[in-house]
């Protein structure tokens, strides 16, 4: 990840924990269209330590044998997984009809792109280096301009849709990561942009967190 071994690992370690009792707090409350947001700081927590394990890798003289997978581990999680997840993760809690339409459109653009990406992938395998505080990963694709259009489509206004104001506030907090991360790590700017996605975790948990309080009101 980003910056260093020891502050993927730490990122890991802060958003496993939120993750473990925003999960059970989800499964205790028994709605499972809860689950997959409740597991965001969970897998982000594992994405942190894929990375982390790839920057003691790096960190090597010679590259391990373990470097492609983690390598294309990372990637594959950024680029093909997240395009997915977040807008199904939002579709399923939405209530209201017609962002749920808008919210399940952002879901339909992060299927195509998710293809396409895993595709170009599969053709391109990856390399990655380690830079000043940062991961650069390349594998030599010409992309279209503006591949990232679709890509935070997908990805955080998916989550700017939703009707419940803490998740709007994880959006602007990942939105806002990831313009921080675009404008000044232009070549790694997934990489940092993770980093931003993880830390918001605490966000997460606030949402959980508070519709498990709801729950418990409506049952007394």
């Amino acid at each position: 990840m980003c910056f260093s071994a020891t502050a993927s690992f730490t990122a890991a370690a802060v958003a496993g924990s939120i993750g473990a009792v925003a999960l059970w707090q989800a499964c205790k409350l028994g709605d499972r269209a809860l689950l997959p947001i409740a597991a965001f700081p969970a897998l982000f927590a594992a994405q942190q330590t894929i990375e982390g394990l790839l920057w003691l890798d790096l960190a090597r003289p010679t590259a391990g044998a373990c470097r492609p997978f983690l390598t294309h581990a990372f990637t594959a999680y950024a680029e093909v997984f997240w395009p997915v997840f977040a807008p199904l993760a939002a579709w399923l809690i939405e209530p209201v009809r017609w962002r749920r339409h808008l919210i399940g459109l952002c879901l339909a653009i992060g299927v195509a792109l998710s293809a396409y990406l895993l595709w170009k992938m599969l053709g391109n395998p990856y390399t990655a280096s380690a830079a000043t505080g940062h991961i650069v990963y390349s594998n030599g694709a010409t992309y279209p301009k503006a591949i990232e259009v679709p890509y935070v489509l997908a990805t955080t206004i998916s989550l700017l849709l939703s009707s419940h104001r803490v998740i709007q506030l994880l959006a602007v907090v990942i939105l806002g990561g990831f313009a921080v991360a675009y404008w000044s790590y232009r070549q790694s700017y997934i990489s940092v942009w993770c980093f931003f996605a993880a830390v918001s975790s605490i966000i997460v948990y606030l949402f959980v967190h508070r519709a498990a309080q709801d729950g418990q009101k409506r049952t007394r």
